[in-house]
């Protein structure tokens, strides 16, 4: 456990310097001076800034530009109900009703549409919402995930706790090969 512990402590050490440059660059770009409509367009179409010019986030770059822009009209259609979103849950729940319709856009998609309008709003996800990712690495920890849409982040393992929701969002979907890897060789060590 040790072991583990300390492989949990560089996976939150890795995480954090990998991706805290790029976190607060995406938060300054989606939260600089934009209206509403602009943020909601902006993350609809999931474009983020890349080194010299803006590029499609990587979790949607083989949705179609027709998915993207349809996505955007949906959105966008909610507008008013957004700007009165209290929480994350509330936000999220309007980017899901508003893409339901929206062939090719998924719970990730959604995710990622909400967490970027967001940003422009000042809120923030308190619980690990699911999708395919997150879902393989929540698993791969032994954490019942059947019929969920979302976890506590109590319920990660106690080094991961000091994440948060946002970021254990991440942790769970770039480790979660690792995480599955590392629990079979200490179920393997356990019987030896």
């Amino acid at each position: 456990y040790v072991h583990r512990m300390a492989s949990f402590d560089a996976i939150i050490r890795s995480f954090k310097s990998d991706s805290s440059d790029r976190d607060r660059e995406h938060e300054r770009w989606q939260a600089e001076g934009l209206s509403l409509v602009d943020a909601i367009r902006r993350a609809s179409l999931s474009m983020v800034p890349g080194k010299k010019r803006l590029i499609r986030q990587s979790h949607q770059c083989r949705l179609p530009g027709a998915v993207l822009t349809e996505a955007t009209g949906a959105v966008l259609s909610l507008v008013d109900e957004i700007a009165k979103a209290r929480d994350f849950d509330e936000l999220h729940s309007l980017v899901r009703a508003a893409c339901a319709s929206v062939q090719g856009t998924g719970p990730l998609y959604c995710y990622d549409v909400a967490h970027r309008i967001g940003l422009h709003l000042g809120i923030h996800p308190e619980v690990i919402y699911l999708h395919t990712g997150t879902r393989e690495g929540a698993k791969a920890l032994g954490i019942n995930v059947t019929g969920r849409e979302h976890i506590a982040v109590r319920e990660l393992p106690k080094p991961l706790q000091v994440l948060s929701a946002g970021q254990a969002e991440d942790v769970l979907c770039i480790y979660k090969s690792w995480f599955g890897s590392a629990l079979k060789e200490m179920h393997i060590a356990s019987r030896c």
